[in-house]
């Protein structure tokens, strides 16, 4: 690589920095901190430094609970609470899921067995809608149950540590719910 591709990429990389900062972009990856707009008007903004660990504290709580909603719903084939938890495409992957569990006369089980862990990857904030990717660790019981309630997959003795990345998305209103937008 040659001086002109190191200033031509400094270049393409400060331009998407400025383009970030006009659009009020605010983000953090691991390990750095981030500012936090607080929306004043349309046209004031007033800034405030935070931690990642400041967000975690502010929205652990809540997202433990979209976690376990989740999951609830999904094992008892709740569609309706997945609709208003998960995104279209997301909420389609687990549709598919549950009526071929339905088709099927199965049912699968997931029991989260252990306090749900949670570490952030990275924050943003644009405009007026906040997104976190996190990891959720928890240890959980998975197994498959049929239409007689005899097991057809997996150990319901069988405890596995699970780690989940997922990708949660929120409209800065005070009734918004955290909503699933991806799993990695």
């Amino acid at each position: 690589m040659n001086s002109l591709d190191i200033l031509i990429i400094g270049i393409i990389c400060y331009s998407g920095y400025k383009l970030y900062k006009m659009l009020g972009v605010e983000i953090f990856i691991e390990n750095e901190k981030t500012a936090i707009p607080t929306i004043l008007s349309e046209k004031r903004v007033e800034k405030e430094e935070v931690k990642k660990e400041d967000v975690l504290d502010l929205y652990q709580s809540e997202i433990k609970e979209v976690f376990q909603k989740v999951i609830n719903a999904f094992i008892t084939h709740d569609k309706k609470t997945l609709k208003e938890y998960t995104n279209e495409k997301v909420f389609q992957s687990f549709e598919k899921v549950i009526d071929e569990n339905v088709k099927k006369a199965e049912k699968q089980i997931i029991e989260v067995i252990s306090e749900i862990e949670t570490k952030i990857h990275q924050y943003h904030r644009l405009s007026k809608k906040h997104k976190i990717e996190l990891d959720l660790k928890s240890d959980q019981v998975h197994f498959t149950k049929n239409i007689k309630g005899d097991i057809v997959e997996g150990d319901d003795n069988q405890v596995i540590s699970l780690t989940d990345t997922w990708v949660l998305e929120k409209e800065d209103k005070k009734a918004a719910n955290w909503v699933l937008v991806e799993v990695k």
